[in-house]
């Protein structure tokens, strides 16, 4: 992530933020959370609840569509779910329909993890949420390997993009608590320092363009590099120039956030 002298810069713009989100979306979401459980202790009484009595769902893997009672049956004599998390949720609300849409990941024991695309539609019932229809594509580990690229990439550009606007909200988002940023002229800091930069206007940039970007995966950890050109100063003094950058992200919980930063100045042909 970008940063520069007493800076803490910071995908997913396609992301909700949860202050933004509507009381009918944080139940969808909630009801969501709710299934995963479920699905994970083989809680035939909660699924029953969750699904409407028509509730259609077409399998990952085989493409074959079960009604409610097949769907339980399976889930409650299938092998038993190490875990199971819906992961960049999308939720859209119409009325009294929500459709979502997200990535699955999970593990049943003895077999590899795996992850599907799905897409859920949901009916307020009574006062509930309720799922009518579930469908679900199995992607593989190296679909799965290039979406999670694209997440990095989207929230690199997104913190950029912050970081022009003067806004902190991406940095309050991406940034974990214990991050720790090495700038340009070898300063240590912290989350907090570099945020409070950038709020009291001491930090400002009036552009900034990302390239060479490459990223590697080392399980729930990712490597981001790339290079930055960029036009602005603090407390007026220059910062322009060219950079180059690597951003260190741990996945915990189901989001991406980084961890640790590193910055050094490209030195200028003479």
């Amino acid at each position: 992530m970008k940063q520069f002298i007493f800076l803490v810069t910071l995908l997913m713009p396609t992301a909700i933020f949860v202050s933004g989100q509507s009381t009918e979306e944080k139940s969808v979401r909630k009801t969501l959370d709710e299934l995963a459980v479920a699905m994970k202790n083989k809680d035939v009484v909660k699924l029953d609840r969750i699904y409407a009595n028509d509730y259609t769902f077409v399998s990952p893997s085989s493409g074959i569509m079960s009604n409610k009672s097949e769907r339980i049956a399976a889930v409650k004599s299938g092998k038993p779910l190490e875990y199971l998390t819906y992961e960049d949720k999308k939720v859209r609300i119409y009325g009294n329909t929500a459709v979502v849409t997200s990535t699955v990941k999970s593990k049943y024991a003895g077999q590899d993890n795996a992850q599907s695309k799905v897409t859920l539609t949901m009916v307020k019932n009574n006062g509930r949420w309720q799922m009518v229809a579930g469908h679900a594509t199995a992607i593989t580990a190296n679909q799965a390997e290039a979406n999670e690229e694209q997440t990095l990439i989207q929230i690199e550009q997104e913190l950029v993009d912050a970081l022009v606007k003067g806004d902190v909200s991406a940095n309050e988002k991406y940034l974990a608590d214990a991050y720790i940023f090495t700038a340009p002229d070898g300063a240590i800091m912290n989350k907090g320092q570099g945020i409070a930069d950038l709020k009291s206007g001491d930090l400002k940039f009036e552009s900034s363009k990302l390239d060479d970007m490459k990223v590697q995966f080392y399980g729930s950890t990712a490597v981001v590099t790339y290079r930055t050109t960029d036009a602005g100063n603090y407390k007026g003094n220059d910062l322009s120039g060219q950079y180059r950058w690597t951003d260190v992200f741990v996945k915990q919980g189901g989001r991406w956030q980084i961890v640790a930063g590193h910055g050094t100045r490209i030195a200028q042909a003479k």
